[in-house]
């Protein structure tokens, strides 16, 4: 393993952690994030289902057949109104699909930040007998775009091969994350199970022992597994506070840091001080500012988000390394009373300091590597009062978001209202006039100016928005916060009352729109052959082969991708029949309801035929 960004064969994407091994499809998934966008989980979907997210990135028509497909598999647990603001990255009917992934999570303290992938896969291969793999990750990224440095841990194993300590700390946690959460579907429920009989495998990194530490949710402190004297030790975090520091330097003799320079120019005056003694006692710098490398063409580090820490305990003793989602913080590591959940991989032997350094650090010739820089008192520049504004409506409305909105649709009227909210829901200074205004509408709504209107007012009646067509329906809110010219905005998930019925209907119509112009053999082909198999729809280039036709037979779609194809995917997935009723039918004929009819008749192992 090398952590040099010059060593491009060891770099993983994010979405590559999540793609199916050969010969195996995903069968189930959940996942942690603290933030999250529409278009990074729609790249997760994508894939999951084994192909290329970037290839079909712009391409809403894949990003349906991705949610279609996976709705009943998959969930991601994320904090409470941490979703980002882009009222353009998916289509609003799109997003309106993605609700049912969307677990928001709200601890009674701190944020809810850990960084956790479990997934299940089942083996596609024919004549052998099926098997079923686990993987793991635990990991620094969010569900969001990034192009920081990251880093994680990633294992495997197969399902009934045993047991593993890993294995069983995963499980138990997971199980602890799953109580607090909503609307867990019942694949993502029986995880925990399948993980407590997986042998999972771990690298040498770890030969002397993996385990997993967890914070939150009834689970003590991060600080209490952290040695009480250690030689050397290394810290890699964007974001930094004096109390966590503290403890580092208390128990180091020697101790780098690498963070951001924004990081190190919030530290107190004392912190700083307290880190250039150190600097001089142990005869080396402390503190490093990391860069931007890299180009486009092959790829960049845009600064850093790992969180990674590393030491070298006394003579005798085993090097440890931590990594995961706890930023160098009071609340990451549980230094003061507040704190957030989190969840770290503490590995034995782990990663060896002076490893990171060669790879990470310095050159051959013991010269800092590109993207580093040491930070010096001369590099501190004081916080913009714009940064410190931006920052504080960024938390403002990250709370405001957390809210427990509720939603209600007029289907007749084509009225979508935001329901009223308690009078003490709203901090008082955002009921009262102000500088900074804070507005909110429904994210189909985003892009129009004159749809805005002041949260202020959900004190004293609900706010009622006009002409909102069933298939432009979500539970999907965008709060936005002016002041001056400096504007951000965050997504609040709501609860959308809509019957079942209804809700069906809605499900419906957002499909439909989204395939208006498509042919439904480009749909058939995709879902049988492949996402990769898409060809382009008229929506993104205009140049659809032929017109999408509302009466395509099931003769046509079967002929495009032939019987035998379609029954072998059937056997190999009987879920396949629900997404190409839920994608066609509407575009089809009465011949494909039939068809689906006989086809799941056929996969249930009962008499049908095929009604072409």
């Amino acid at each position: 393993m090398s952590l040099d960004p010059y060593a491009r064969a060891s770099w993983q994407g994010f979405t590559d952690l999540l793609r199916p091994p050969p010969d195996y499809r995903l069968d189930a998934a959940v996942g942690t994030s603290f933030g999250l966008s529409f278009d990074a989980l729609v790249a997760g979907l994508l894939s999951m289902l084994g192909t290329d997210p970037e290839a079909l990135a712009g391409d809403p028509v894949a990003g349906l057949i991705a949610a279609t497909k996976l709705s009943d598999r998959i969930r991601l647990l994320v904090h409470a109104g941490s979703l980002s603001a882009s009222a353009t990255a998916v289509p609003h009917q799109l997003a309106a699909l993605l609700e049912p992934f969307i677990v928001s999570m709200q601890p009674r303290q701190g944020l809810f930040h850990p960084k956790l992938w479990v997934l299940k896969f089942t083996s596609t291969a024919t004549g052998t007998a099926p098997t079923t793999k686990m993987r793991v990750v635990v990991g620094s990224r969010n569900a969001t775009r990034s192009s920081a440095f990251e880093l994680g841990w990633m294992v495997e194993g197969e399902v009934g091969a045993g047991a593993t300590a890993f294995g069983n700390d995963t499980a138990r946690v997971l199980e602890r994350y799953l109580r607090e959460a909503n609307s867990i579907c019942e694949r993502v429920r029986a995880i925990p199970g399948l993980l407590k009989t997986t042998q999972l495998r771990i690298s040498s990194e770890g030969d002397s022992g993996v385990n997993l530490r967890s914070q939150g949710f009834g689970e003590k402190s991060l600080r209490h597994h952290l040695p009480a004297s250690m030689q050397r030790g290394i810290l890699v975090s964007p974001f930094l506070t004096p109390d966590f520091l503290r403890v580092l330097l208390d128990r180091t003799r020697e101790l780098r840091v690498l963070s951001t320079p924004e990081a190190f120019n919030k530290l107190d005056p004392d912190m700083f001080e307290e880190l250039e003694q150190r600097a001089v006692s142990q005869k080396g710098a402390v503190m490093y500012a990391v860069g931007e490398f890299g180009d486009e063409e092959s790829g960049t580090i845009d600064g850093i988000h790992a969180k990674l820490l590393l030491f070298d305990e006394p003579k005798g003793a085993s090097p440890v390394t931590f990594v995961g989602s706890a930023n160098g913080t009071g609340a990451g590591w549980g230094v003061r009373a507040s704190f957030n959940v989190e969840l770290m991989a503490e590995i034995h032997p782990g990663l060896a300091i002076d490893h990171f350094v060669r790879d990470f650090m310095l050159d051959k010739k013991g010269r800092l590597k590109a993207w580093l820089k040491e930070y010096k008192p001369s590099d501190r520049s004081p916080i913009s009062a714009e940064t410190r504004l931006r920052d504080e409506l960024v938390l403002s409305l990250r709370r405001i978001a957390a809210l427990d909105f509720r939603m209600t649709y007029d289907e007749r009227a084509h009225r979508l209202a935001i329901d009223r909210l308690a009078i003490d829901a709203l901090p008082a200074s955002l009921v009262a006039d102000g500088a900074v205004v804070i507005e909110c509408t429904p994210l189909v709504l985003a892009t129009a100016d004159n749809s805005w209107k002041p949260i202020r007012d959900l004190v004293h009646s609900s706010l009622r928005f006009e002409g909102v067509e069933l298939a432009d329906v979500s539970a999907f809110i965008v709060i936005r916060a002016r002041f001056g010219a400096t504007v951000v905005s965050r997504i609040a998930l709501a609860r959308l009352d809509l019957s079942a019925s209804l809700a069906e209907r809605r499900n419906d119509a957002a499909r439909a729109a989204l395939l208006e112009n498509v042919d439904p053999i480009n749909i058939m082909t995709a879902l049988i052959l492949g996402l990769s198999r898409l060809r382009p729809t008229a929506a993104s280039t205009g140049l659809l082969g032929r017109a999408a036709s509302r009466h395509t037979s099931v003769s046509q779609l079967v002929e495009a991708v032939t019987l035998e194809r379609l029954l072998q995917a059937v056997a190999q997935d009987v879920d396949l029949v629900r997404s190409v009723r839920l994608l066609l039918t509407s575009i089809s004929d009465e011949s494909l309801s039939r068809f689906c009819d006989d086809l799941e008749l056929a996969s249930r192992g009962e008499a049908g035929h095929a009604n072409a």
